[in-house]
């Protein structure tokens, strides 16, 4: 994940509209999701839910 690309498209609309990401990807490890997670954190960001 390019954490800076998500940065820069969550500094594009107001902090109140809510970010969709669709993470559709691999992780090496539990480990890297959690810390992703924790990277975007704060961000008013969504993820598809079934």
């Amino acid at each position: 994940m390019d954490l800076a690309c998500i940065r820069a498209a969550r500094d594009a609309p107001p902090p109140e509209v809510p970010l969709m990401l669709d993470i559709n990807c691999a992780w090496e490890s539990g480990q890297d999701a959690i810390g992703f997670c924790r990277a975007v954190a704060g961000m008013n960001s969504r993820g598809w839910r079934r």
